[in-house]
């Protein structure tokens, strides 16, 4: 296998986010030549041939719901006790701090540490602010909760916007999502592997030459040529909005991303009948490439 994923990718995974929702509202893109040894490269020499979305759709990215908390008024040490979305908690315990710029830091690291706050993450500022997150793939579902703070101590507490979001929450158009499917059936458990995978329901497309997913209708790839053939050698699921998968990204914070090797027989990736695929560049005579199945093995300890 040569399935790769991103730093940012890993990252989700060992938090509470697995890789069907890591991957959510993503496109992907079919390439030239070799896969890269990391899905955290830029793809070099490689020529990008194809963007898939959701019926060749030009993609619209997530965006996601967001509020803001600002310490204010510190006296010794305070804090908050519980920090509520309507009424799920996802502080988990109480944080004080000597400092506004500590208790914003100790604020986040308790949300971004709690199990039980439903995919909920924060970041500080250092300063006096916190801004928690809506869960990756939640889309437009979270405008609707409010923040509310219990301070602990002498300190002032103030939800930006009375608490409700300081962003508003957009559901994705026309992103890949994948379903969780296993094969071996009659064998006992311990032996079925188990796959990411194209819902059966969704049709996925793009036309061969064009891309980006955000002008998928429009925009040609650079460097592609009307009239030749490319052949796949390997593909990227990009899953940050913004992210075409042509640059290097790094870290926790950079780009969410699995790459997979593509060809006719072994590989994480099988085309058929054939991993060559011809362009046309001509308005109205654009060649289209649909998926009709997509699955990629998701590795697991064998069985001893």
């Amino acid at each position: 296998m040569a399935i790769r994923l991103s730093d940012a990718a890993c990252a989700l995974m060992a938090g509470d986010v697995g890789l069907r929702r890591a991957l959510a509202n993503a496109h992907m893109v079919f390439y030239t030549g070799s896969q890269p040894s990391s899905a955290n490269s830029g793809i070099g020499t490689s020529q990008p041939i194809v963007a898939f979305t959701k019926d060749d759709n030009v993609l619209t990215a997530e965006t996601l719901a967001t509020w803001e908390i600002v310490f204010s008024g510190l006296t010794g040490t305070a804090g908050l006790s519980a920090l509520k979305l309507d009424n799920m908690e996802i502080l988990g315990s109480t944080v004080t701090n000597s400092t506004l710029g500590g208790i914003a830091d100790d604020v986040a690291d308790a949300i971004n540490a709690f199990v039980g706050n439903a995919g909920f993450t924060a970041v500080s500022d250092s300063i006096d602010t916190v801004t928690v997150t809506a869960p990756k793939g939640s889309g437009a579902s979270c405008n609707s909760m409010v923040l509310v703070g219990t301070e602990s101590g002498t300190v002032t507490a103030t939800e930006a916007s009375g608490g409700a979001v300081v962003v508003t929450g957009v559901l994705c158009l026309n992103g890949l999502t994948f379903d969780v499917a296993a094969d071996g059936a009659g064998l006992i458990p311990a032996e079925a592997n188990f796959f990411i995978a194209k819902p059966a329901a969704d049709t996925w497309k793009g036309k061969n030459g064009f891309g980006p997913a955000t002008a998928a209708a429009t925009a040609v790839f650079t460097g592609i040529v009307n009239g030749n053939s490319y052949t796949a050698g390997w593909g990227r699921i990009c899953a940050t909005p913004g992210d075409d998968g042509s640059a290097a990204t790094s870290g926790e914070d950079g780009n969410i991303r699995l790459d997979f090797n593509i060809g006719t027989s072994s590989e994480d990736f099988v085309i058929s009948p054939s991993a060559s695929l011809t362009v046309n560049t001509a308005l109205g005579s654009e060649i289209e490439s649909i998926l009709n199945t997509f699955k990629l093995k998701v590795a697991k300890q064998p069985a001893v």
